[in-house]
């Protein structure tokens, strides 16, 4: 199906994005074009949920996204804290 419509014109931001959040998943401190510092992660259950086998993790995302782009827009969605339980 290829990539969604008018990708090419916003690779260099989704890919940017798609980067930050493997960064927030692996609580980094640096992140890529942000004026404000954001949050990691935290923590190494949420590094497991991303990257264990039965999930494609965020390595291989922003990987096969650079070669291929992405179909949808929204790829990754990390709930704000106390939205949900365990």
């Amino acid at each position: 199906m290829g990539a969604f419509p008018r990708y090419e014109e916003n690779k260099e931001s989704m890919l940017r994005v798609m980067r930050n959040h493997r960064l927030a998943a692996y609580d980094a401190d640096e992140y890529e074009g942000l004026e404000d510092q954001a949050t990691g992660a935290e923590g190494e259950i949420t590094v497991r949920l991303f990257t264990d086998s039965g999930y494609p993790g965020l390595d291989e995302a922003v990987q096969l996204g650079e070669k291929y782009g992405y179909r949808n827009a929204q790829t990754t969605v990390i709930a704000p804290t106390g939205t949900i339980g365990w």
